[in-house]
């Protein structure tokens, strides 16, 4: 059916692609209309369009239009304002002419093309309403939004619509960026956008702020809902003084929903060749696992393996994850292997494994109900320094802590009790590179214990709060006890099976008068930010430690002395509003 109207039209509004038509049409046009909502004319029955063709009604609309020739080879000119729609499309031009035996369009002047979340703008169209095929000239446009917000937009001599959900794009350039200058963009002679899918494109050029920077056989940019898709990530190039030129390779493959891996590859010229794999799984909106490896042989390229250029490659594996079971458990995992430390300083893309002397590996389980908490740990770290590798672990480690609670039974007193309990299985190894060097620095033998030593920790403590004109006072006293299946000898810090408690008690005082503070404003008296100021001094006293030089030092746990000492000092905090 075809229905044909006239109507005024409202102030227009800039494209906001960058190459823009001389008077383009409203940015927004469902939004923000050129006309007010006509009530239509009665339509006028047309003849049937042929199979496979769509059997919606065009509705015309513009300033001024004329009609001639018979009613089945009528001839439509439209001018001013033209909006024409149908179904989910719309065209809008400053003229159309319409040749109903073809049911053809052709738009001229500010053409103005949507369907849903795309739009296509020309000088020049020519569209079949009942295909949905057609051509633009000097065209701009942008895509679909996907997931994260992402549109895609582009500028072309020439833009063909192919079928309903595909345009193919002629010496087109494409970009994320809404900028007048992109930041980046794609420039290619030929591309095809499929909407809803993704932007192919061959031998595109890369540039950035339209300078040309790289030169690529292929690409593509996703424009699927989803925030995944499977296929090759950009190639990285990069150097290194020691590695040679490094060129990255990865291939990234969706695993369903909740899942995905990334395979990569490097290749160092003056070195050798890596490989690896990423893997990640998604449970739940909370619980995640993710777990990977990372390989490398070394000396394949440069120069050969000798005292002063050794192989350095290695294996590393690393795993990260916690899980929300629903009973109310937690689990949680971080773990990094490393075949040698070399490796890891070599060939590590993190700053912090290069120059931490630490490798540290967990899993750890929690379930906390009422005022308590349970808590089991197996652990293993690696403290590496010159000339010594110093190994602790915790297999198994079982505690149940109670978090400070109130005792009921002081009434007009605000005293509270916690304790900490474990029971865990723990182990130190000290692999000494030159033994001799080892002992003249001091440190006598290396220490080497069972696999498995016994320590039993038991620790209750008081704490009394107390507040009064302004001023906070806490109290807090405590007893510890402490048995260990194993002790050193001190002379010789040789391990032997004889146990041995240790037990102190710990008091501490803290004080914190009234803090200062004063709001700062702007001249205007807007509300500019806060500064408080909070002065303390914590008294500490630990007295009962005979034996510390037989106890073996797993972690902070044993590293406790007698302790007599004052702390003091003022915090300072800055507080702002946001705008």
């Amino acid at each position: 059916m075809l229905c044909l109207t006239a109507r005024s039209t409202h102030a227009q509004q800039p494209n906001p692609v960058d190459r823009q038509v001389t008077n383009p049409i409203t940015d927004t046009p469902n939004v923000n209309p050129l006309t007010e909502d006509q009530l239509l004319r009665p339509r006028v029955p047309t003849s049937a369009v042929t199979a496979g063709q769509s059997t919606e009604e065009l509705d015309l609309r513009a300033d001024k239009q004329s009609a001639t020739g018979p009613e089945e080879a009528r001839i439509v000119v439209a001018e001013g304002n033209v909006d024409a729609r149908i179904g989910v499309y719309r065209l809008q031009a400053d003229k159309v002419t319409l040749y109903r035996a073809s049911n053809r369009i052709v738009a001229e002047g500010n053409v103005v093309f949507d369907q849903g979340e795309q739009r296509i703008t020309g000088s020049r169209a020519e569209w079949n309403y009942a295909t949905k095929l057609g051509y633009f000239i000097n065209s701009t446009g942008f895509t679909n939004q996907t997931q994260d917000g992402t549109v895609i937009y582009f500028t072309a001599d020439s833009v063909e619509k192919v079928s309903v959900d595909k345009i193919i794009v002629i010496n087109a350039e494409l970009t994320a960026c809404e900028d007048s200058v992109p930041k980046w963009s794609f420039k290619t002679r030929r591309a095809e956008i499929k909407i809803g899918d993704r932007v192919r494109f061959k031998n595109p050029s890369f540039r950035i702020k339209n300078i040309p920077v790289a030169w690529l056989p292929f690409g593509s940019i996703s424009l699927k809902r989803r925030d995944r898709a499977s296929g090759f990530l950009t190639p990285t190039f990069s150097g290194s003084g020691n590695k040679g030129f490094r060129l990255s390779s990865a291939y990234y493959q969706t695993l369903g929903r909740s899942a995905d891996v990334t395979i990569r590859n490097d290749i160092y010229t003056a070195r050798g060749v890596g490989v690896g794999a990423d893997v990640r799984t998604r449970a739940n909106s909370r619980s995640f696992l993710n777990f990977g490896f990372y390989s490398v042989r070394d000396r394949m390229f440069g120069d050969d393996e000798s005292p002063e250029n050794p192989d350095q490659g290695g294996s590393s594996f690393y795993m990260d994850g916690v899980h929300y079971f629903p009973n109310g458990f937690l689990a949680a995992a971080d773990v990094n292997v490393t075949s040698n430390l070399a490796f890891r300083q070599v060939f590590s893309d993190s700053i912090q494994q290069t120059i931490s002397p630490e490798e540290r590996s967990q899993v750890f389980i929690n379930k906390n109900f009422a005022e308590f908490s349970f808590n089991f740990l197996a652990r293993t770290q690696v403290t590496s320094i010159p000339n010594a590798r110093i190994r602790t672990r915790q297999l198994p480690s079982i505690s149940l802590d109670k978090r400070p609670t109130i005792l009921k039974f002081f009434e007009k007193l605000p005293l509270y009790f916690s304790l900490e309990t474990s029971l865990e299985g723990v182990s130190r190894k000290e692999t000494v590179e030159d033994i001799d060097l080892f002992r003249l620095q001091g440190f006598g033998e290396p220490i080497i214990s069972p696999s498995i030593v016994q320590r039993l920790d038991f620790h209750p403590n008081f704490s009394l709060p107390l507040n009064f004109a302004g001023w906070s006072v806490t109290l807090m006293g405590g007893v510890r006890g402490t048995y260990y299946s194993n002790s050193l000898v001190p002379d010789t810090r040789l391990v032997t099976s004889r146990d041995f408690i240790r037990g102190y008690g710990e008091f501490e005082l803290d004080v914190r008068p009234p803090a200062l503070a004063r709001n700062f404003h702007h001249r205007d008296g807007r509300f500019f930010f806060s500064h408080l100021i909070e002065p303390y001094v914590t008294y500490r006293k630990i007295e009962g430690i005979t034996n510390f030089d037989r106890i073996i030092r797993f972690d902070h746990t044993d590293a406790i002395a007698d302790t007599n000492e004052i702390e003091f000092g003022i915090t300072n905090r800055f507080f702002t509003r946001r705008s």
